[in-house]
């Protein structure tokens, strides 16, 4: 009779452990993908200031491709970039002076992938999207 008791005890903290384990598993593996996608962008932002400064860019389309190329797998589009000189958002075809402050931005809605299959079941998270923005500020070269 003892041994049945044993077991039972097990199982049922077998039950209590198990989901708990599970949901901190689940958790590391979002807030790592959510910090890893954070990453790619803020480096997307980096690259794409740094095109921008260049003497010989003088249009947003080289910038806002440089920012695509590292961070097209997250679902930024161009629509996602803006550009900006000294503060004033350009698009098209700018000129810039030695020092002039670029500003780089990249947005999204980053998607929680755990609150999407699990729906409403899911405790703790009334949402399924977060915004992320990133930003790059740096000064033009000669």
């Amino acid at each position: 009779m003892n041994k049945k008791r044993a077991r039972a005890q097990a199982l049922v903290e077998f039950a209590f452990v198990v989901p708990i384990f599970l949901g901190l598993l689940l958790l590391t593996f979002e807030a790592g993908r959510m910090v890893f996608t954070w990453s790619c962008l803020k480096e997307g932002s980096r690259e794409a200031a740094r095109t921008a400064i260049l003497a010989s860019t003088t249009s947003t389309t080289p910038v806002v491709n440089a920012a695509l190329d590292l961070t097209s797998w997250t679902g930024v589009t161009s629509a996602n970039v803006s550009v900006a000189k000294n503060g004033s958002t350009v698009s098209g075809s700018f000129t810039k002076q030695r020092a002039d402050a670029m500003t780089v931005t990249i947005t999204l809605t980053y998607r929680i992938l755990i609150a999407q299959s699990l729906g409403p079941a899911w405790p703790g998270i009334p949402f399924t999207s977060l915004p992320i923005t990133v930003q790059t500020r740096m000064r033009a070269e000669g």
